[in-house]
């Protein structure tokens, strides 16, 4: 399974994901929803992107931006659980499910 790196708190992170059936045909996202869910540990939605625009959606590429602000909310040398959701008509599957660490950015 695929794992995220560690957030650097007030850094932009992209998440690009791209969805295909045993690995080769691409899924195609028109009107599909992709959620991104960071809980803290106490099971607190922390921070939620829902994205329904994708950079290719017919060839299944679709991409996650967190902002600066985004992640300059998050507290500092923390584990967040998160998922990434996929959503179209009746289907909805979770295609992502761990955590995540928080770290401090070294640079002012």
């Amino acid at each position: 399974m695929i794992k995220l790196q560690d957030i650097i708190q007030g850094d932009s992170k992209q998440i690009l994901l791209e969805f295909t059936t045993n690995y080769t045909t691409p899924i195609n996202l028109t009107d599909a929803i992709v959620t991104f869910t960071l809980r803290d540990l106490k099971d607190n939605i922390i921070l939620q992107k829902i994205v329904t625009e994708h950079i290719d959606a017919v060839n299944g590429k679709t991409m996650i931006e967190l902002t600066s602000n985004d992640t300059n909310k998050l507290k500092e040398n923390s584990i967040y659980n998160y998922d990434i959701e996929f959503k179209k008509g009746n289907i909805t599957k979770t295609i992502l499910n761990d955590r995540i660490k928080v770290v401090k950015d070294v640079t002012p």
